[in-house]
């Protein structure tokens, strides 16, 4: 048989009959299992709304995605010419930037963080995650601050105009009486610790260190002696 067309919309066609057909022409529907697309072959060509659903003009079913061997006109590989939308499961960019970090974005395509200077670090800013340098805590020695020796007078107010807290630890030489340190964010600030001031004339004495918060007022009632102060 060198060709069949099929017009009336209603025949169903068994494989067994197009075995030998050269060019078939279908505007019908394959009913289903009425075709068997592992032994169907139509050596010329094929039309006809009947036939939009085939696999290929071959009518030969390919095998499967990596397969060794594939049937003839198998694929082995997937290519999408435009980038696959997240809504869809893909990316939605063709490209991913080697070394950033992917941050979601809605339906929309992915956001992407570069790294930035060596050392930074993710970091939330309460919206979205930026690289950006690590905050270094300073104060009480975490900076590397260190102890120094300083002049200081008794009953005389100072400032710790620093952003990070310090160390204060004044030193006390005087006969026995009480110290008294005082320490608030006013300038004329109140008492918030004391100590014995041990024995009689010329006892070396002191305090235990307190702690001065950013922008407090400080001052102690020490005579006279060292104050050391870790900043």
């Amino acid at each position: 048989m060198s060709s069949t067309t099929f017009t009336d919309g209603q025949s169903i066609i068994y494989s067994s009959w197009l075995n030998d057909v050269n060019t078939a022409v279908y505007s019908g529907t394959f009913p289903n299992g009425s075709l068997s697309l592992t032994n169907l072959t139509v050596s010329g060509s094929v039309s006809g709304a009947g036939f939009t659903s085939l696999v290929n003009n071959s009518l030969s079913a390919p095998g499967a995605i990596g397969n060794a061997t594939p049937n003839t006109g198998a694929f082995t590989t997937l290519t999408a010419t435009t980038p696959i939308a997240v809504s869809s499961g893909g990316t939605g960019s063709s490209t991913l930037t080697a070394n950033n970090v992917l941050l979601g974005n809605g339906t929309s395509a992915l956001q992407k963080v570069a790294p930035g200077t060596s050392g930074n670090v993710l970091t939330s800013n309460g919206t979205t995650w930026v690289s950006s340098a690590p905050t270094v805590i300073k104060g009480l020695g975490f900076g590397g601050e260190t102890w120094h020796t300083v002049s200081r007078s008794a009953n005389t107010v100072y400032q710790n105009n620093r952003t990070y807290p310090i160390m204060v630890n004044p030193g006390a030489l005087g006969a026995g009486s009480l110290i008294y340190f005082y320490c608030d964010s006013t300038s004329t600030p109140t008492q918030i610790a004391n100590t014995w001031q041990f024995g009689g004339s010329d006892t070396i004495g002191g305090i235990g260190g307190v702690i001065v918060p950013p922008n407090f007022y400080y001052s102690c009632t020490v005579s006279s002696g060292t104050w050391y102060e870790l900043y």
